[in-house]
């Protein structure tokens, strides 16, 4: 459990911390829940196989259906409590309020006198550290909004009439309600007893509430022990369980100013008390475990107090700590004690802060070309005991600075990944970096201008500990810049000889021209050649545009459908660039063009190849020419397959394409291939909806009636009339739709009568069908396929009606369906299907289900429809979650 806090821990401390009973030291966890969080879509969808009349195995989908998982508000509150007061005391009641629910929340609080002895007047006030004690005297109604598993510290007060008398008790009722849903509400009861005998309250107080874990500074825990009746009190236990790592001082104890001894069995310190009475102490500590012993209380204060230290290497966090008494409030020792709780007293830890920033060794950092990046790795090692987080901020040194133009970048450990403002402050930080020699690298990049000589240059890098602002200093040095180039050329597709070196080759004269069809790829050889210093490395990226270099539209996008992949023409690798080139050193790749199907004959485009290195700048162009031969083609999409009874019919869609790069008109649409009494007709569609409309059912045709340009497509409809006898019965008919190009062109050189495209449409005629149709319910009684909202913890019903749509009877039904994700199977109401004959349910096996709450896989085995029969399936499930 998350718990909120107002008091913050120090800066740079990430993990929050929490004491158990007991008083160790141990780390919080935010509370777990199974169940989804608001907003989960659950969704649903079932499949059937069965075998038709022509004992063929085939399969269906039905509809998918969704529910959306709503936010369930709930509360937690605890404990009740229970307490003894004087007449006429104040009393206190601490309780926590925890969000348990699946979604954000706040909560309105609510205290009320409950019955017996009146309690007021009653108020709330905000308990943030937890010590039992309102932070403020303003009181609140509502905590802050919590997630889910947060929680949230309050107390409630009031007092009791001085006339109540003694054993009178009175309760108060304490109620937190959601804001989000006021049904979802918890309450307690607390009770306080009425005491006129002797009544002792335990508070306990540090006299520093943060220290550093050096083992040698010492902090005072004060134990005050109030009798505020008017009767004294017999004997009195204190004890006390000093948290881990928390180090006792020996022979530290004092009990009213009498030093007290360690050991057990003595009688360490005799007082007299206000009221001539003598009161002894015994006094002792075994291990993290103080017992102090006071033979009587009388009314009055009285003061225990002790000495801690927190020992070096202690990990930061909280430590809190809680005493405990026991009295004999009526001086009988065969009664009872009282037992009570003091309040939690909470110590933080602060980090010991130490880290080193070093940067790398100076004799280890090559060189950097001209417009190139410089890149340093810098670690920084936090050896303090707990994490910390490090601004790190760029100071130039005086002399030696980097030239103007450079740009700085800081990475993280993958030098990848920029490094971010994680805390608030504006400045750049590592983030949280663990103690005891937790390690971080801050990757700096230093991109140089262009025009960058000389050397070295430097950059201090200051690393600040946000904890106490302590600094550290790496150092970053370029030893020198080498100058750069670099030259791209094409390569003769035959010879492999250097073309266009030197100058770019003027408009109009491209280094190499290639020509080819549309749907063909055309290969440019090319040369990339590094021209920088030996020793050096470089990468060239790679891209190309269609105008010339200083035009005023440059780079210039290629014409729609065309595209240039670069290859490596070694491995035949897809690149982008050229990568790690060493100065003096050339690689060999491909621009492979390709042209695009609807490109048209006779255009030719213009291709100017560049390579650039991202780091240095140096750049160069080669100027290409690549043109289009022209191709006429003609596609038709897509092979389809039906089922059509006898005398029935099936209607398929086309889509008829110009694949060419010329315009083309009278397009032949021809129907081949119908036998056995099956027959069809081809009609346009029109208005391009994909439905066969009354109005194109009226105009069959045997030519498209429109031309198409290049890539233009049009959608035919060939409708398939089935034999009106049964006796063909799992016979297979397949219609080729044929597409050829024709019409008069031997104007422009071509001959009548060019390519084709053809698909087919296989329709087998049956007399069986089966379709299945999904719904859902929240209530199991209205089913709709529309979604639904359900909480977690719902119940989703299902219904699937399968239905034999044939003319004949279809065998071997079983319908497959699955618990959605995020649910689980219910074994009641019980998964059932109706027998299609009698329609009387039938439950499915234990195989064929779920083990009850848990998800899985339904089998519905309904076995033989005949024509026109249903059967419907019921089943159920659970949205985890309360």
């Amino acid at each position: 459990m998350q718990t909120l806090s107002c008091r913050p821990l120090l800066r740079g401390l990430w993990m929050p911390l929490a004491l158990l009973a007991g008083g160790m030291l141990a780390t919080s966890a935010h509370a777990q829940s199974t169940a989804p969080r608001a907003g989960t879509s659950i969704g649903n969808k079932a499949s059937a196989s069965y075998t038709d009349n022509a004992n063929v195995s085939r399969s269906t989908l039905s509809n998918t259906v969704s529910t959306l998982v709503t936010q369930v508000p709930a509360v937690d509150l605890t404990d009740p409590r229970s307490v003894r007061a004087y007449p006429s005391a104040p009393v206190n009641f601490a309780h926590t309020v925890q969000n348990t629910g699946n979604g954000p929340d706040a909560f309105n609080l609510f205290a009320t006198y409950g019955s017996g002895t009146n309690v007021s007047p009653i108020a709330i006030y905000a308990d943030a550290n937890g010590d039992g004690i309102a932070d403020s005297n303003t009181p609140i109604t509502r905590t802050p909004t919590l997630q889910p598993g947060e929680s949230f510290n309050f107390v409630v007060t009031g007092r009791i009439p001085d006339t109540a008398v003694q054993n009178d008790t009175g309760t108060v009722t304490v109620t937190a309600t959601s804001v989000a849903n006021s049904g979802a509400t918890d309450t307690n009861t607390d009770t306080v007893t009425v005491s006129t005998n002797a009544n002792i309250v335990l508070r306990k107080a540090v006299s520093k509430d943060t220290g550093a874990p050096d083992g040698t500074t010492q902090y005072t825990y004060t134990l005050s022990y109030v009798n505020n009746s008017q009767f004294t009190a017999g004997s009195t236990v204190v004890t006390d369980t000093i948290p881990v790592p928390l180090a006792y001082v020996a022979g530290s104890g004092v009990w009213q100013g009498s030093t007290l001894t360690d050991a057990t069995g003595n009688t360490d310190a005799t007082i007299t008390n206000a009221d001539g009475t003598t009161s002894t102490m015994q006094y002792s500590v075994t291990g993290q475990n103080l017992t102090a012993t006071i033979s009587r209380v009388p009314p009055g204060q009285g003061v225990i107090s002790f000495k801690f230290t927190v020992p070096s290497g202690s990990a930061p966090g909280v430590a809190r700590n809680t005493a405990n008494i026991a009295y004999d409030d009526d001086n009988v020792p065969a009664t009872a004690a009282i037992t009570d709780k003091s309040n939690t007293v909470p110590f933080t830890i602060s980090p010991v802060t130490s880290f080193t920033f070093v940067g790398p060794n100076p004799a280890t950092v090559p060189p950097v070309a001209q417009g190139g990046t410089a890149t340093f790795n810098n670690v920084l090692t936090n050896n303090g005991t707990g994490p910390d987080t490090f601004d790190i901020t760029l100071v130039p040194p005086s002399t030696g600075a980097f030239p103007a133009g450079t740009t700085f970048q800081l990475f993280k450990s993958d030098g990848k990944t920029p490094l971010l403002d994680t805390n608030g402050n504006s400045t750049f930080d590592t983030g949280p970096v663990a103690g005891n020699g937790g390690q971080f690298t801050v990757v700096m990049k230093a991109l140089l201008p262009s025009s960058a000589t000389g050397g070295p240059f430097t950059m201090n890098k200051v690393a600040t500990s946000s904890i106490n602002g302590t600094t550290q200093t790496a150092v970053d040095t370029v030893p020198s810049v080498t100058a750069t180039s670099m030259e791209l050329t094409n390569r003769d597709p035959n010879t492999n000889a250097v073309l266009g070196a030197g100058a770019l080759a003027p408009a109009n004269a491209p280094t190499l021209a290639l020509t080819g069809a549309p749907g063909t790829t055309q290969r440019f050889p090319l040369r990339v050649a590094n021209g920088g210093p030996t020793g050096t490395i470089d990468s060239f990226a790679l891209s190309v545009s269609t105008l010339r270099p200083g035009d005023a539209a440059y780079p210039g996008a290629l014409p729609a459908g065309y595209t240039v992949v670069f290859r490596d023409a070694t491995t035949n690798q897809v690149i982008t660039s050229v990568d790690n080139l060493a100065g003096q050193a050339f690689r060999d790749i491909y621009a492979d063009v390709f042209i695009p199907t609807t490109a048209r004959g006779g255009d030719a485009t213009d291709l100017y190849f560049r390579a650039a290195s991202p780091t240095t700048n140096a750049f160069d162009d080669i100027f290409d020419r690549v043109s289009v031969t022209t191709a006429r083609s003609v596609s038709v999409k897509d092979n389809n397959s039906g089922q059509v009874a006898p005398g029935g019919s099936v209607t398929y869609l086309h889509t008829v394409t110009n694949t060419g790069n010329i315009v083309e008109s009278n397009i032949n649409i021809v129907r081949s291939g119908d036998a056995n009494g099956f027959s069809s007709v081809a009609y346009y569609d029109a208005n391009g909806n994909g439905i066969l409309d009354a109005s194109e059912q009226a105009s069959p045709i045997t030519v498209l009636p429109i031309s198409l340009n290049p890539g233009q497509s049009a959608g035919v409809f060939v409708k398939v009339f089935g034999p009106a006898q049964s006796t063909q019965v799992g016979g297979v008919n397949t219609t080729t739709l044929t597409a050829s190009l024709d019409g008069d062109l031997t104007t422009a050189g071509y001959q009548a009568g060019g390519p084709s495209g053809s698909a087919q449409d296989a329709t087998t005629l049956v007399l069986g069908d089966v379709k299945l149709d999904k719904l859902q319910s929240l209530d199991g009684v209205t089913y709709v396929r529309s979604n639904l909202n359900a909480a977690p913890g719902a119940t989703i019903y299902y219904r699937i009606i399968v239905t034999n749509t044939g003319t004949a009877d279809v065998t071997s039904v079983v319908v497959n369906d699955a618990t959605p994700a995020y649910t689980t199977g219910l074994a009641a109401p019980a998964p059932t299907y109706t027998d299609p004959v009698t329609g009387n349910p039938v439950t499915v096996a234990p195989a064929d289900q779920p083990v009850a709450n848990n998800p899985g896989n339904y089998v519905f085995r309904v076995g033989t429809l005949q024509p026109g029969r249903s059967s419907t399936i019921n089943f159920a499930v659970k949205v985890q979650g309360p």
